[in-house]
């Protein structure tokens, strides 16, 4: 049997994936959800629908190094292994004042370095076929236009002006996505291994927790923006192709669009630079040990 692993599984794009994986009988399906009750709650209701009892909810803080740690030490010492793939597809657009994420820009914490560090940790029990898919967005490219690199210190800062905007902020998130997968696709090109990542876009989606509250502002974004809507019944479909079909299991640090095809992002993603200052200061803020991954750091 195989394992998949999706965090933020139990709603929107992740629920959804889940539910499609699940329907195949060969895989068991993890959801690594920050809401425990929320988790079990959808891993019952995919069993109920597809009859795959092979689904379980664990608890992972993505905003806590700690959880992270724990969650990756529970995975490693389970039943289900080798993983055979990780979306890391758990995300927010916002957040309030009760949020905590070590000390930094929260959305920052739980888009980018808390999969970072998950990701590092679990590629030493990840299949030597194993895949990994990074949820990111076509909002790399802000709507408003290119909004350069500030640096990771800015970007992670709680001092910045970063933490009062909150569209920027995810912006520059999911295009740390993006330089992270990347740069470690070529990383375990490098050292002679075939795990491979890929980012993949759902595009704008009024299903999903981070689009806006109101049917005026969907209207809204659809009329403004309709090369960016997104289908609920494509996307989580290709994104679950991405996973259990044969043929993408060879192509590694690419960008899937809203379906199974390879598109070519803004020009900003691919400056090799940043890509590299964000993995060298993720190492250093998520702490990362040589011990603690396979990768070399």
């Amino acid at each position: 049997m195989k394992t998949v692993i999706i965090t933020g599984g139990n709603s929107g794009l992740g629920f959804q994936t889940a539910l499609n994986i699940a329907r195949l009988d060969e895989w068991h399906v993890v959801l690594a959800c920050r809401n425990t009750e929320k988790g079990e709650a959808a891993a019952a209701k995919i069993i109920e629908v597809t009859g795959n009892q092979n689904v379980e909810s664990r608890h992972l803080d993505l905003t806590s190094f700690d959880s992270v740690r724990a969650f990756a030490q529970q995975v490693k010492g389970g039943d289900h292994l080798p993983l055979n793939a990780l979306i890391a597809n758990a995300g927010i657009g916002s957040f309030d004042s009760s949020v905590h994420a070590e000390g930094m820009n929260p959305i920052f914490v739980t888009n980018h370095l808390g999969h970072f560090l998950l990701t590092a940790l679990l590629l030493g029990s990840m299949a030597e076929d194993g895949r990994v898919i990074s949820v990111s967005s076509d909002m790399h490219l802000s709507p408003m236009g290119e909004i350069g690199w500030p640096g990771v210190d800015e970007i992670s800062s709680t001092s910045s002006a970063l933490m009062s905007n909150h569209l920027n902020s995810y912006c520059l998130s999911k295009l740390c996505n993006i330089y992270f997968i990347r740069q470690l696709a070529s990383r375990l090109k490098e050292q002679g291994l075939g795990i491979i990542a890929n980012n993949f876009n759902p595009g704008f989606m009024p299903e999903t927790n981070l689009s806006p509250s109101t049917p005026e502002k969907v209207r809204a974004v659809h009329l403004k923006r309709p090369e960016r809507w997104g289908s609920f019944v494509r996307s989580p479909q290709a994104l679950a192709q991405l996973v259990t079909d044969e043929e993408f299991g060879v192509l590694s640090g690419f960008f899937y669009d809203r379906s199974v095809n390879v598109v070519r992002t803004s020009e900003l993603s691919y400056n090799d630079s940043n890509a590299y200052e964000l993995w060298n200061r993720s190492v250093e803020l998520v702490e990362l040990l040589p011990e603690e991954t396979i990768l070399k750091l």
